[in-house]
């Protein structure tokens, strides 16, 4: 519903065309690259007795290993029913019908009005300051992008410096304190950090994000393990510390 309303907004294309490459994808396959192939047996035990989940991701009775093609027809024919109907398929259709009742037969609470009247919200996405004019963006919770401000906050409360240049060894260091940062965030008081309300989104940010608490814990991150990565391939904080985007 989310990709409706913004393609509604802001797309050019039709949008059947946007689900051209997808459908494709998912019909002819696509080849397995070594990360996914090593993840993917990982989680092979817990779910492999999932109804439908043999089926759909275990062909030949296995993961599917690096370098092997994997499809998945059936949602091919998932994706060109909404592409065909619009986004409405999805949670009033035929897609919605299947879904329901792969749930009644398998014990799931799913009714049909839990589909039927979701709909999609615009947003105020968060934003941190950071280093100058350089600004993060994220979407609030119920999402996790509060995590990755929260880290930041903490890594320029304790002085670190975004390098200029994108080849400076010392992106990989920040990248890693990133990583550390992380699991040291300030959350609530019960130890679980819990989705807000909507109404109370923008009080979440201004507590979790403040200077003052990401101040209070800086000492979680360590610069002594940091060398270790100095002489790996070299990556933004883009791509390590955040899926949100950067805005000056």
């Amino acid at each position: 519903m989310a990709g409706a309303r913004c393609t509604s907004a802001l797309a050019a294309a039709p949008w059947a065309s946007l689900f051209d490459a997808a459908i494709g994808h998912a019909r002819g396959g696509f080849i397995v690259p070594a990360g996914v192939a090593h993840k993917w047996p990982l989680h092979v035990p817990r779910l492999a007795c999932e109804p439908g989940f043999a089926g759909t991701f275990l062909p030949q009775g296995r993961a599917p290993q690096a370098g092997e093609r994997f499809a998945n027809v059936p949602l091919a024919h998932t994706l060109e029913r909404i592409a065909r109907q619009g986004a409405r398929e999805f949670y009033e259709g035929h897609t919605a019908d299947l879904m329901l009742a792969h749930a009644r037969v398998h014990g799931g609470a799913w009714r049909s009005d839990d589909l039927g009247d979701y709909q999609a919200q615009w947003v105020q996405p968060l934003a941190q300051r950071v280093w100058g004019d350089w600004c993060v963006h994220e979407l609030p919770p119920s999402g996790q992008g509060i995590a990755a401000l929260q880290a930041l906050a903490m890594l320029v409360a304790r002085g670190s410096e975004l390098p200029a240049d994108p080849d400076d060894p010392r992106h990989a260091a920040l990248a890693h304190r990133g990583h550390e940062a992380g699991p040291c965030r300030p959350v609530p008081a019960c130890g679980r950090p819990r989705a807000p309300a909507p109404g109370a989104r923008a009080v979440a940010r201004a507590r979790l994000c403040a200077r003052p608490r990401g101040a209070d814990r800086p000492r979680c991150t360590r610069s002594t393990r940091s060398l270790a990565w100095a002489g790996l391939a070299r990556c933004t904080c883009a791509r390590r510390i955040g899926t949100g985007a950067w805005s000056r």
